[in-house]
């Protein structure tokens, strides 16, 4: 599913048409996060072919991705989006399935919904059943690759505190550091991490945590020949910078 807007423009909310060029059809949404996102999910989950517009998935089963075209037709404010959603519905009569694949005519959304105990439990087990094959698995991989997801400050800042002070299990930091064993940066990955450590202090609490978790530790030759040759290359840099000046 094509679009050709500029990734500026797609962190912007409001409302969009999907449409079939095969067939002139269309469907009609709203987005009160932004637009990237919105397109992200739709394309992840036709691909998946798990789509909860049934009349969508099949269209697109028939027709193919390159066959459809996601359009941005109104920016608004997040809490106006429904609004505009339903003006347009009405306008494009996209509930008429000779016309569009709305399912509702009347817009709603599922933000701010509470779901009981009970509700999630089903939810949950439901998906444990289904599971993930290891080809869906490298698609989604594929299709994060192929369209990474743009994230707003709003959710940053939403995952930064509800991050905060939760500890991972042993089993979960386990399987971080296997997954992370071996790996190396890039020259442009490690240049922005320098970057973005530079100037920043510990704290004492941080500098005693770091102090309690080397002590006893024991380094391998070839550990402790890499600290004592990156302490020396870094004292040479230095009488160099000094010999110059």
């Amino acid at each position: 599913m094509t679009h050709s807007y500029s990734r500026t423009e797609l962190k912007k909310t409001g409302i969009y048409k999907i449409t079939c060029t095969v067939t002139g059809k269309l469907y009609i949404g709203s987005t009160s996060l932004n637009f990237h996102t919105r397109w992200y999910t739709h394309v992840n989950s036709l691909k998946r072919n798990a789509h909860c517009n049934p009349y969508l998935q099949f269209a697109w089963n028939k027709h193919g991705s390159d066959a459809f075209k996601f359009e941005i037709i109104e920016e608004c404010e997040p809490e106006n989006c429904i609004r505009r959603e339903q003006y347009w519905i009405d306008l494009t009569n996209s509930t008429d399935h000779n016309v569009g694949y709305n399912l509702c005519a009347e817009a709603s959304s599922c933000k701010g919904v509470k779901r009981t105990e009970e509700q999630r439990n089903r939810m949950r087990e439901a998906a444990k059943k289904r599971g993930i094959s290891n080809e869906t698995r490298q698609k989604m991989m594929e299709t994060k690759r192929k369209y990474p997801r743009v994230i707003s400050e709003a959710e940053r800042l939403a995952i930064s505190k509800s991050s905060k002070g939760r500890k991972p299990s042993k089993e979960t930091v386990e399987k971080i550091s296997n997954a992370l064993r071996g790996k190396k940066h890039g020259p442009e990955v490690r240049k922005n991490m320098s970057i973005g450590q530079k100037g920043k202090k510990h704290s004492e609490a941080t500098k005693l945590k770091m102090s309690k978790t080397r002590k006893g530790r024991k380094y391998s030759e070839a550990h402790r020949k890499a600290i004592s040759d990156g302490i020396k290359a870094r004292h040479a840099k230095k009488q160099l910078v000094f010999t110059f000046e």
